[in-house]
């Protein structure tokens, strides 16, 4: 390290991004003593690793923690249970199939090769989520959106996306509960052979 270079330089990124966030460093230095570097991040700031999923035009992100697997095949575990609906046999558990875009009515048209994303809700329990398509994996900067808008159930905030497109975060344990009509979009879903009939009922 000379007196040209040395460590200014590093704690100037530090200082851009940390700004980008609303956040703030300050550095204070004294001669023979050393620094003292403070850095001050928002309180409602919280940065995660999120799966961006596309449902039509718009674009959603689910916790990575959450997801257990990403099927492309999926229709033919598929099956009918009389009085629940539409159900995905995963490793031998039948679980519930939602399609994002019925439950927030998003637009645009559809793939043909949609994904099904398997993912832990609450109580251990598990849930498939219809999307389509796979975007990427990021991390991203979570954003409370209820100080400017209603409540949305299902979402627990959202996120701005490298694009600049704005992407709403996935609450999977609320999602589940945002079930539409029985059997809403099943012949779309299940493609033209249909799924075979499933009599056990999902615990």
């Amino acid at each position: 390290m000379t007196t040209l270079s040395g460590r200014g330089v590093g704690m100037d990124v530090v200082k851009r991004n940390v700004q980008k966030f609303g956040g703030k460093v300050a550095i204070r230095s004294q001669a023979g003593l050393g620094s003292t570097i403070t850095m001050s991040l928002p309180l409602t700031l919280a940065v995660m690793e999120g799966m961006v999923l596309r449902c039509g035009d718009e674009r959603f992100v689910l916790p990575v923690n959450n997801i257990q697997e990403c099927r492309s095949n999926w229709q033919k575990d598929t099956g009918l249970v009389p009085g629940t609906g539409l159900i995905l046999n995963f490793r031998g558990r039948h679980i519930a199939l939602h399609d994002l875009r019925e439950l927030f009515g998003t637009t645009g048209p559809r793939t043909e090769a949609t994904t099904a994303i398997i993912a832990e809700v609450e109580n251990n329990s598990l849930a498939a989520f219809i999307v389509d398509e796979i975007v990427g994996q990021q991390q991203v900067v979570v954003k409370n959106i209820m100080a400017h808008a209603e409540p949305v159930k299902g979402i627990a905030g959202a996120t701005i996306l490298g694009d600049g497109r704005v992407a709403l975060i996935l609450d999977p344990g609320e999602v589940v509960r945002l079930k539409p009509s029985a059997n809403a979009g099943h012949a779309r879903l299940s493609g033209t052979t249909g799924p075979v009939e499933y009599r056990r009922q999902v615990a």
